[in-house]
């Protein structure tokens, strides 16, 4: 709940609502979910969103933000 709590740490300060999406792996049941929105509740925050990865055919973000994939050949100036 890393997530939600750096949201109500930013909360305090602002006055207009702060949304934050959790993103979860594909096999994040509904008990996880759950306690994502009960998370942010308790901490009186005002907006939370939930997106399991894989739920939607095209995402932006994949499970590793920080990994490169390379889609079909690519050829750099310099790597023949």
């Amino acid at each position: 709940m890393g997530h939600v709590a750096i949201q109500a740490a930013f909360q305090r300060h602002v006055d207009n609502a702060v949304n934050k999406t959790v993103n979860l792996p594909q096999d994040a049941g509904v008990g996880d979910v759950r306690e994502v929105f009960l998370a942010a509740r308790r901490r009186g925050r005002k907006g939370i969103t939930v997106v399991r990865s894989g739920a939607r055919p095209a995402q932006v973000l994949g499970d590793d933000p920080l990994q490169e994939e390379c889609v079909g050949g690519w050829e750099y100036a310099g790597n023949e």
